[in-house]
């Protein structure tokens, strides 16, 4: 979480948890166990901060895995971190949209930072 919210862009990690929404308290937890002695509420607004994007994956029967759920995280309301689903699977097992795209102020902040070099996954 420290290097999440130092200013810098551009962070990627991977953790365990049974949902998008669940990722939320598995990062409040593991932040917890870290011994950093920060109240819920404060590792919330970090989290709410810092982190932008969720992307939920699972193996399927073959050991494969694919993409569950990709949630952004919105802010906070009433203590709580906020998602909005933007892909998860429906009935079928395919994955579709659920909320349009990215809310306008997120792909605007993409689109400068590809515009101004920032974006390394181009490059990979």
């Amino acid at each position: 979480m420290k290097a999440l919210n130092t200013g810098h862009e551009g962070s990627l990690g991977t953790a365990h948890a049974n949902s998008a929404g669940d990722m939320v308290e598995r990062l409040v937890s593991m932040v917890m166990m870290s011994g950093m002695e920060l109240p819920v509420p404060v590792i919330r607004r970090q989290i709410a901060a810092g982190v932008e994007i969720l992307v939920h994956l699972s193996r399927d029967s073959t050991g494969k895995r694919k993409v569950e759920e990709i949630a952004e995280i919105t802010g906070m309301e009433n203590g709580e971190v906020c998602l909005r689903k933007i892909f998860s699977r429906d009935g079928r097992g395919c994955l579709v949209r659920q909320n349009g795209l990215l809310r306008e102020e997120k792909l605007r902040r993409l689109q400068e930072r590809r515009a101004s070099g920032k974006n390394r996954l181009q490059k990979l």
